[in-house]
């Protein structure tokens, strides 16, 4: 099963239907929902169709893990996978606790579907090194797919901000990298002191952790100023937004981003994009 974005040539959805073509529909019974609809419209399908891998967008799955512990939703998926999106440890921690089941994270782009897969024993993800060849660089990766012979590509630029891993186990013989996988739609392009163009690697942005902050959101305004967004459970926010001043100081000094202001907001949720169905960390005003 996978739910996600399903009105496009979306990477996934077109992953997905694949599965229905060749010999590969002999063994295995499809189902796409489009994670744009209600919900509460997939539920019934859902627990009729009792799938056993639960695969597609985090937020999706979040949301289904959230219908699950309610009762509403009753399945007993198999496998979990994640595709598309990125997420936080915590609400990792909770979609694996409600399904008790470990997440499986694939990396993957319209260049090549699966260039990659994450767990918990690998700790990172390992690169698919025989099917597409990846050069990271600073702030981009260059792919070089060894599969298509009607129309390869060498050298191909990607803006992803993967991070070279140390390999202390060596479960497969492949690269490790990190596992967050920071792209261009996420990374923070301010002006510093001197007026120059520098960026907050995801990775900041996507590790950035205080107690009771449970969901958060950066929203560019300009290349001086940003919105924090927080979704905070604890009852003292104010001294939430606090800490959170504190450490968002930290990084924009330690930047050399001095004369970038922002706002820390405290909202009841965060919306997801209306186009993809996907939640963005960064967004632009």
């Amino acid at each position: 099963m996978f739910f996600g974005a399903a009105d496009g040539h979306y990477a996934g959805v077109s992953f997905s239907s694949w599965l229905n073509k060749g010999v590969t529909r002999m063994f295995c019974r499809q189902l796409i929902l489009d994670i744009k609809e209600p919900v509460e419209k997939h539920i019934k399908t859902l627990n009729d169709f009792q799938p056993e891998i639960l695969g597609g967008y985090f937020t999706g799955l979040k949301i289904l893990a959230e219908k699950q512990e309610k009762g509403e939703l009753r399945i007993k998926p198999e496998f979990i996978v994640n595709c598309g999106e990125g997420f936080n440890p915590k609400e990792k921690e909770y979609v694996e606790s409600v399904f008790k089941l470990p997440l499986v994270n694939v990396y993957g782009f319209a260049e090549s579907m699966i260039a990659g897969i994450g767990k918990d024993e690998y700790d990172g993800i390992y690169l698919f090194d025989d099917i597409v060849y990846i050069e990271i660089k600073d702030d981009h990766i260059l792919v070089t797919n060894l599969f298509n012979k009607t129309q390869p590509l060498i050298r191909y630029r990607i803006d992803d901000y993967p991070r070279l891993k140390k390999d202390e186990h060596r479960r497969l013989p492949y690269t490790l990298v990190d596992t967050v996988v920071g792209r261009e739609e996420m990374v923070i392009w301010l002006r510093n002191d001197k007026g120059a163009l520098d960026f907050i690697h995801p990775i900041v942005i996507a590790e950035f952790y205080v107690k009771g902050l449970d969901k958060l959101q950066i929203v560019l305004k300009d290349e001086y100023s940003f919105d924090f967004l927080a979704v905070i459970n604890q009852e003292d926010k104010d001294e939430v937004v606090k800490k959170i001043k504190e450490k968002l100081d930290g990084i924009l000094s330690a930047k050399q981003f001095n004369k970038v202001r922002y706002e820390v907001k405290v909202v009841d949720k965060l919306s997801v994009d209306k186009k993809t169905g996907k939640f963005k960390l960064i967004v632009k005003q």
